[in-house]
Parts: C-alpha cells; structure tokens; sequence
C-alpha cells in the first residue's frame, strides 16, 4: 500500500500533526487521505496506525481511538450480489 505524501503529519510519540498541532489526524489530513485513497486502503492504513498509536499515546479508550482514527473513514460497501 501507497502512503500519500501530505503536508499534515503526526508527529509520534504524541500523535499531534506537525503543521497545525491538531490531533492527528486533523482535518486537512482526513481530507487528504480520503482524497487519495480507496476506502479499503485507507480503513487498513487507519487500523494500522491506531494500533501503532494505542501503544505510544497515554491511555486512551478504545472508543475515543475508534473516533479518532477509523470513524471519519468512507464506509466500505458491500459488493452488489
């Protein structure tokens, strides 16, 4: 999978975006990365940096790491049958 280059990076450990210092990922990020990428890719890359994130950030509750990361994501939809 092919990361975006942007502009709006987090910063880790914190996980704060380096040009803004929202939360990553802040909102020029989200709307970058939904514009660049599949849903099925980006849901795997935000799944794939939550875990990273859960690790390294002080505790934080699996739903509030849920809204963060994967709750702004496009839904993926189920193939016609």
């Amino acid at each position: 999978m092919v990361v975006p280059r942007m502009d709006h990076q987090g910063e880790r450990p914190r996980w704060d975006c380096n040009v803004c210092g929202e939360a990553w990922p802040c909102s020029p990020a989200r709307e970058h990365l939904v514009g660049a990428m599949n849903p099925t890719e980006l849901r795997t890359l935000m799944w794939g940096l939550l875990e990273k994130a859960a690790r390294e950030l002080p505790p934080v509750s699996a739903p509030e790491l849920f809204e963060r990361f994967l709750h702004w994501t496009p839904q993926i939809r189920e193939a016609s049958r």
